[in-house]
């Protein structure tokens, strides 16, 4: 287990490609909490959550809620091996909670990475412990105070969940078929790029995203998984956010692993913030576009501090993201975070414990 150093942390595996997370806080009940995030693809089980939980239980605690995004496999793979997991004897506690949207149709099998059939296997896992959500997670049923952590789900609609759902019942011969490195723009300059106009992503499954606003000690963190940016964007306003009273964010995990097509130039007048959390690996489906990062650091936002873009992978692509533009993080006033070391993941820590015991 980690060194409980600060109050709130933010971990981050590397897990080959996919998005890993574990939150780790201290509650108002004295007591410290464990919250995850997908998990990556189904292999990396045994990377990462696996050896995590086990190390949680060991020491007492449980996993308080494993938020599963979607079902795309390198969201939701992760859970096929803690269900099959013969070493943990008591899941259901284990793991108290999951927020997990699921089809309610009978369907006994899926297709490659849109990840189906994981999909059904968790849903029937689920259900017979009482763990599988009454109702949909968005609006009212997406609001969680768990010891004064505090989660609300930005996304997905209604219409956004129904889309997804009614894909459970097709048999999509291929999946979905993603792009390699060498489709990637990273060969082109920050100066051409910032001059691409914005599409927005109309993939359903993604659309069906679990997004969500964390707030801890009048902090915020934004974790936006695969959404659609004009959905968060409508939910951000509804918040009474806008672009003269923007939210004021920690950090901001870039939708869809830094895609092009999940973060907008609206999005990004919205959020306040200097520090973009980037799940893509530059390698599977070239991931992130380069042209969101311009974007960022391009558009007109309500911080004028040094941009951070923090990559919890640390391989050759994204090392060289920027090496065709001159001097591109003095011009552009930012900096690249990696993984300090590449058998711990990447950590973004918050409050210094001891300044939270002394209030």
């Amino acid at each position: 287990m980690e060194n409980n150093d600060h109050a709130i942390s933010f971990k981050y595996f590397d897990v080959g490609t996919g998005d890993a997370i574990w939150v780790r806080f201290f509650g108002n009940d004295q007591q410290w909490h464990n919250i995850l995030i997908d998990g990556g693809y189904g292999y990396a089980y045994k990377m990462a959550f696996g050896p995590l939980i086990k190390s949680i239980i060991k020491e007492g605690e449980c996993i308080d809620l494993w938020l599963i995004s979607h079902i795309d496999d390198d969201h939701i793979g992760a859970t096929t091996g803690f269900i099959a997991d013969k070493r943990i004897i008591d899941k259901p506690a284990a793991v108290r909670k999951f927020w997990y949207n699921h089809s309610p149709l009978l369907i006994k099998e899926g297709n490659g990475k849109l990840a189906v059939r994981r999909g059904v296997l968790l849903r029937d896992f689920l259900k017979p412990y009482g763990l599988l959500a009454e109702t949909p997670i968005m609006g009212e049923a997406g609001i969680l105070d768990l010891s004064g952590l505090k989660i609300k789900a930005l996304t997905p609609t209604e219409n956004k969940l129904r889309a997804a759902e009614e894909l459970w019942q097709v048999e999509e011969k291929g999946g979905k078929l993603g792009r390699t490195s060498a489709q990637s723009d990273y060969q082109q300059t920050i100066e051409t790029l910032k001059l691409k106009s914005f599409s927005e992503d109309t993939d359903a499954v993604n659309g069906s995203s679990i997004s969500c606003l964390v707030t801890y000690h009048n902090l915020n963190f934004l974790l936006l998984a695969d959404s659609h940016p004009g959905d968060v964007v409508t939910a951000l306003r509804n918040l009474g956010y806008s672009e003269k009273f923007p939210l004021s964010a920690e950090f901001v995990q870039l939708a869809h692993h830094g895609s092009k097509a999940n973060t907008s130039p609206e999005l990004l007048q919205l959020i306040n913030t200097s520090q973009y959390v980037v799940t893509g690996n530059g390698e599977a489906n070239a991931h992130p576009d380069k042209e969101t990062l311009a974007r960022v650091l391009t558009n007109e936002s309500p911080s004028d501090e040094m941009i951070s873009f923090v990559f919890p992978y640390h391989t050759k692509p994204l090392t060289k993201l920027f090496d065709v533009d001159h001097d591109a993080e003095e011009t552009y006033n930012f900096k690249c975070e990696f993984p300090r070391s590449a058998n711990e993941p990447l950590s973004l820590d918050y409050l210094p414990f001891e300044s939270l015991t002394d209030e």
